[in-house]
This record gives C-alpha cells, sequence and structure tokens, in this order.
C-alpha cells in the first residue's frame, strides 16, 4: 500500500514538472514512452498545476526517504549543501591526489576548470556509484556539477550529456527509491536534449546503471568504479534480522569495507558516515583496512549540537575521503567543528584538515590545527606521567570522585554522589582526589576528551590515555577543587526529574574553571598561547544557554 501510494505521489509530480515543461504533444508523449522504461507504468494521474524542475527534484528527493520504513533501516536525508561539498572534494581529489585540504564546492569546481584538458576529461569520464543511492541526491548532485564543467568548457551537446549519464550508476535494496533517483536524473537531463531519439537512450541507460542489490551483505560482482560515494545506512546489528557475514558492528562499516574492493586504482570514495569511525576501539578494522587499502584518507567531524548536519535528526557525524593507492597512507584530521544553524551557510567554507602524525588503533585524534596538536602531545606523550586510571586506590583507602560518564559541552565530577545514576565512582588516595577533580573538572580535559572520544561517553580509553603528573605540589588543587565545588552548589537549580534533583551549571562556574586550568597550563608545561587556545576551546558554545 505504501509503494502504490508513493509512486502515485510519483506520478502526480512528474505530470506537474511536464506541465510546467509546456512541451508539444510529440515531445511530451516521447518523454513518456522513455519514462515507462524507468517505472515500468504508464504516468495515468490526473494533474494540472504546474511544478518548476527544481521543486519538483526538491519533493522527489524526500519523496520515501522520509517514511518510517526508511528511518527504522537506518536511512537519513542528505541535505544539499552536505552532498555538494562531499562531490566537489571527491571530484578535486579524483583528478589531483595529492590534494592536501578541502574546500567548499565553489572553490572545488574553479580548481577543477584550472587543472589541465586531460585531467577534467578524465573526471567528466569517470565512472560514480552509489552502492546505497536513495532517491538519488548524490548521484544527481554529481551529475549536474558534471554537465556545469561540460557548460563550463562550451561544449554541452546530446551526445556528450548521454556519455556523462552513462557514468552515473546507483544501487539501493528499495526498488522504489531507485525509480525515483533515475526519474529525478532523467528529468534533469530531458530540458538538455535536443534529439527526441535521446530521451529514449537516457532512460535506457539510467535502467541499466541501476540494481537492487543488499550491498551490505556483498559487493556487486567485480565491477569497479572511479568514484564512490554516498550516505550509508547506520544500524548497529543487534536491530538486524540476519547480520551480515563480515561483521563490523555497524551497516555503514560494511558498506564501506566493500566500496574499498570496488574502487579502482587512484578512485576516491567519500562517505558521510557516524562519528564512531574515528572514535571508537570497535571500528579498528575498519579504520585499518581504509588506511591498508588508501595512499591518503582525510576526515572531517561535526558536533549534532547546537546544530547537526542532518535536520530530521541529532547524529555526530565525520566525511570520510580515501584515495585508493598502495602508498602509506596519509592522513588528514578536522577538529570537532561546532555551529549554531545561523552559521550552517558558512560551515563549508571554515572546514580545514591537517596532517595526522599518529599511529593510534583506537581512535583518530580530532585535531585540526598545529597548536592542537602541541597541546595533545603535552597531555599524553611525557614518559614521568602515570595514566588517570592506574592512580586509583581500593574504597577502604581512599575518597572517590563521582564522574558523569556522558559529556556535552562541560565535564561533571564532584566528591559527593550528585544523585544520578549516570555518575561512576573512582576512587583515589584523599591527596589526589582534589587534583583529579580538578582535571576531570577543567577545560583542558574537555578539550582532550573531544579529541579522544566519541563526544558522547567517557570511558577507560579517554581517562586511560590522559596521563598525570605525581611528582607536583598537589596542595593548590586543594582550594581549587573546593572553591568550584561550592560554587556549583550556589548555582545548581533545582528540577526534579526521574534522573536527578539538581542541575549543576559548570558554565557559571568558568572564572573557577580557568582558575583551575591556569595551574594545570604549569603541570603540563603549556605556552601561553596554548593556555589562552584552552580557555578560549569552543567557549562560544559551551557558554550558551543552550543544550549543554
Amino acid at each position: 500500500m505504501l509503494n502504490s501510494y508513493l509512486l502515485s505521489n510519483l506520478k502526480r509530480l512528474i505530470r506537474g514538472v511536464l506541465n510546467s515543461f509546456s512541451y508539444n504533444t510529440e515531445k511530451e508523449h516521447a518523454v513518456l514512452n522513455a519514462l515507462a522504461t524507468i517505472i515500468d507504468e504508464p504516468i495515468d494521474v490526473l494533474c494540472t498545476d504546474s511544478l518548476d524542475i527544481t521543486e519538483f527534484q526538491l519533493q522527489a528527493a524526500s519523496l520515501n526517504e522520509k517514511t518510517n520504513k526508511r528511518k527504522v533501516k537506518g536511512v537519513f536525508y542528505t541535505d544539499d549543501d552536505v552532498v555538494q561539498y562531499i562531490i566537489g572534494n571527491a571530484f578535486l581529489n579524483f583528478i589531483q591526489n595529492d590534494m592536501s585540504n578541502v574546500f567548499p564546492l565553489d572553490d572545488c569546481v574553479k580548481l577543477i576548470l584550472a587543472a589541465n584538458g586531460n585531467s577534467t576529461n578524465a573526471l567528466l569520464k569517470a565512472s560514480v556509484f552509489d552502492p546505497t543511492c536513495g532517491t538519488g541526491q548524490f548521484l544527481l548532485a554529481a551529475l549536474m556539477i558534471k554537465v556545469s564543467i561540460l557548460e563550463e568548457k562550451g561544449e554541452l551537446n546530446d551526445a556528450l550529456i548521454l556519455k556523462l549519464l552513462a557514468t552515473i550508476h546507483g544501487n539501493d535494496i528499495d526498488k522504489l527509491s531507485t525509480e525515483i533517483a533515475m526519474v529525478r536524473l532523467f528529468l534533469f537531463v530531458v530540458p538538455l536534449l535536443s534529439d527526441l531519439k535521446s530521451f529514449n537512450k537516457a532512460a535506457t541507460t539510467l535502467v541499466s546503471n541501476f540494481t537492487t542489490v543488499d550491498y551490505v551483505r556483498s559487493a556487486m560482482s567485480e565491477k569497479s568504479y572511479n568514484i564512490i560515494i554516498g550516505n550509508p545506512p547506520y544500524i548497529e546489528y543487534g536491530k538486524l534480522d540476519e547480520r551480515p557475514p563480515i561483521l563490523l558492528s555497524n551497516t555503514y562499516a560494511n558498506v564501506v569495507f566493500n566500496s574499498l574492493g570496488q574502487l579502482t586504482s587512484n578512485g576516491v570514495m567519500a562517505y558521510i558516515i557516524p562519528l564512531s569511525f574515528v572514535s571508537t576501539p570497535r571500528m579498528k578494522r575498519l579504520r585499518k583496512e581504509v588506511k591498508d587499502l588508501s595512499k591518503k584518507m582525510m576526515v572531517i567531524n561535526f558536533a549534532d549540537r547546537p546544530d547537526c548536519l542532518f535536520v530530521q535528526v541529532h547524529q555526530k557525524l565525520s566525511i570520510l575521503l580515501a584515495v585508493k593507492g598502495r602508498k602509506k597512507c596519509k592522513t588528514y584530521s578536522s577538529n570537532y567543528y561546532y555551529w549554531y544553524k545561523s552559521e550552517r551557510i558558512n560551515l563549508f567554507d571554515e572546514c580545514k584538515v591537517h596532517p595526522s602524525k599518529y599511529e593510534i588503533d583506537s581512535y583518530i585524534p580530532k585535531i585540526g590545527n598545529k597548536i592542537e596538536e602541541s597541546i595533545f602531545d603535552k597531555i599524553i606523550k611525557s614518559k614521568e606521567e602515570a595514566e588517570l586510571l592506574k592512580l586509583q586506590v581500593s574504597k577502604n583507602n581512599g575518597k572517590n570522585v563521582y564522574l558523569n560518564m556522558r559529556g556535552t559541552f562541560w565535564m561533571k565530577a564532584f566528591d559527593k554522589n550528585p544523585g544520578s545514576n549516570e555518575y561512576k565512582a573512582y576512587c583515589f588516595s584523599k591527596e589526589f582526589q582534589p587534583y583529579v577533580i580538578c582535571i576531570l573538572n577543567s577545560s583542558l580535559f574537555f578539550f582532550f576528551w573531544i579529541v579522544v572520544s566519541d563526544c558522547w561517553h567517557i570511558t577507560g580509553k579517554e581517562l586511560g590515555n590522559i596521563k598525570v603528573r605525581t611528582d607536583i605540589d598537589l596542595t593548590p588543587f586543594k582550594e581549587l577543587a573546593r572553591k568550584l565545588l561550592d560554587k556549583l552548589e550556589k548555582t545548581k537549580k533545582y528540577i526534579g526529574t526521574v534522573q536527578c534533583d539538581y542541575e549543576y551549571k559548570h558554565k557559571y562556574c568558568k572564572e573557577e574553571i580557568n582558575a583551575i586550568d591556569d595551574t594545570l597550563a604549569e603541570v603540563y608545561g603549556l605556552t601561553q598561547c596554548e593556555l589562552d587556545y584552552i580557555k578560549a576551546y569552543q567557549l562560544k558554545y559551551r557558554m550558551s544557554d543552550g543544550e549543554e
């Protein structure tokens, strides 16, 4: 019933856009015949409204992507700015494998057009594949960018347009989604074609280039592609009826894994995937596979608050871009980007990546510049320091530190249990307890946690990797901890929820936290510039009245 309803809506949209084309009877008949090749049904709905092609594409894009069925399957609509950013950088890296940064779409196109003619022609001929294409958002954008490049070269004609269309390949387990994708691609090229015979050629090409394989379970035969792009489904295996043959914890990992096998040498893979790829130990195997088969890997990391790349759902995300090759992989990473909704328009103008020198199995540090690299090194590399967790003592010989095991903009550690099951007790000696409280509440630890973690949970990975000096005078930390805890008590707010009675507002204690960071800067040997950076780190978002 749902597919019949959606198909009826698709036909209505098609009829609306054909009304706006105002074609004569012969031309409209040729278009309708070609469309019947794609959806295998006549466009038999009545619609007198006109729908311009831009509005058609917007409505068709979300026609099947926003249904509950697709959400359950981990499928989420990807907005145009994200899609274009990914494709622009994928295309640019295809013709220039040695690119060491990322760029907004307009800059990507300029750099592509400025490249030598052989490189540009190679891009136009390059096969583009989305193995979980949905309604074709990525594929349509890829084709549109290729057509715009062809227009800039002044070479637009039916034969070349059909050649471009032949480079576009899609797959999705949902047949209706592939039909919508093909219709969108077809109706994009129709106004560009002058020969009526080209309509049927375009439709036939699309039908031959689209499939409905379960790409999570297996790749598609032995075909290979120059550029593989998309937004794969994100589903934990526990929610699947049947697990795939290769176990990688999440369906997106299987899509990435299978894509590597279908990518040509020097080909480019570009996906938007969960942040877990860079941040969790369980994705170690996938990270290794990407590194082993790539000569370059870039990851750009995005928060889900205060705003998120996906409109429908809060999801922490990474854009992964890899160039296949046998050389030792060069890894580039960004820091962790926050933004307000009003800043979204400039978000991709700000994104940059930084060479990553780290070979760490359990995560890729989210470090985007030299100053972050220097601070991170000072936190993890001193031989004189001990891992925080190794300083624990038995409950009979120390005092507890209660740490909230989930974080957003502030780390929360207390000497008494705040009365929430989100807190876990760690026991340290009487002398070390105030020191540990100061470290865990500091902006320095917040920075370290962002670099290392999944930006939601606090785990043994974060607590085990931060190094702590034990050969220092701990006296100052007793007073610093007392002042912070007193201020937290004074500024707490009664909320009386099931989870807890009081909410502690660390943003009202920034002066006390700054004093802690001043002292920790001496302990870790931070420069004044590095200390200033830590105090100001993401402060615009941490001090907001929004989500904490």
